[in-house]
């Protein structure tokens, strides 16, 4: 499982996770990503799932469903050794969300 992470989200964050989220990318190392709509379609095109604060992937999510799955992170200003030990706690976690694909499995999982 590949994870896309957004502008908001320290590109440092990338290098903590990639033993337990290999493949893990920035969007800032990705042309053309401007926007969320073009991240929201880079995101289902590559089958990543999308880590965000910004809660207009929620919108998105609730427009187009899934995929991408998308991971929403609820920490208050935390830094990036934080997201970085969120995501690798609750990686088991976060891989159940990404399989549940039946009609009517949530597109969002908020972590806090």
């Amino acid at each position: 499982m590949k994870l896309l992470l957004d502008e908001n989200i320290s590109y440092r964050v990338q290098r903590s996770v990639q033993e337990v989220f290999p493949g893990t990318c920035h969007v800032s190392a990705i042309q053309g990503l401007k926007g969320d709509k073009a991240i929201w379609e880079h995101a289902r095109a590559h089958d990543l799932v999308l880590v965000t604060f910004d809660h207009d992937f929620v919108q998105l999510a609730a427009l187009y469903g899934f995929p991408p799955k998308v991971l929403l992170l609820t920490l208050r200003n935390p830094r990036y050794a934080a997201i970085a030990s969120l995501l690798i706690m609750k990686q088991q976690q976060i891989l159940d969300f990404v399989q549940e694909t039946e009609e009517g499995s949530s597109a969002v999982m908020e972590l806090a």
